[in-house]
């Protein structure tokens, strides 16, 4: 059975069956894998990203992290840079370098900047992630960069 693939806005796409006596429609949500050791902030990620219509994951430490990568990718990743266990620069550039992970999109969204005199820019080329973030973060800004990101278009 061919199914149509429609986006439906808000990281959901809707699937259609074609050919088939009686549509059969299915809600697919995106998921994202939201890596933060403060467990507030990771919740109040999680918590938006899920009022948006994503499916969440979470994670505490780089190690897991890049367990649960391998067990089950996810569409997208927010990616704190100073983590337990494994570092989320270690985390990035282990993902990027696996064929099989490198299209995942990853978010950096961390605090290292804001003492360090360098840019965003300079982190974000020096993580190899797609996107870099520095905390504290707007809320609208965040899922703006995740739907680029997730939709494939250059900032």
């Amino acid at each position: 059975m061919k199914f149509l693939s429609i986006p439906a806005g808000g990281g959901v796409r809707l699937w259609v069956a074609l050919r088939h006596p009686r549509p059969i429609i299915r809600f697919v949500a995106k998921k994202i894998l939201i890596v933060e050791d403060t467990k507030s902030i990771r919740e109040i990620v999680a918590f938006m990203l899920r009022s948006k219509g994503y499916e969440t994951e979470e994670s505490g430490d780089g190690q897991d992290a890049e367990q649960k990568v391998r067990a089950n990718p996810p569409d997208l990743i927010v990616l704190d840079a100073m983590l337990p266990k494994k570092t989320g620069f270690d985390v990035c550039q282990s993902l990027k370098s696996d064929d099989k992970l490198k299209k995942i999109p990853i978010l950096m969204l961390t605090a290292i900047t804001r003492d360090s005199g360098k840019s965003d820019e300079y982190w974000r080329e020096k993580s190899q992630a797609d996107d870099f973030m520095s905390k504290p973060f707007k809320a609208t800004e965040l899922v703006e960069r995740i739907e680029r990101l997730l939709n494939g278009t250059p900032k």
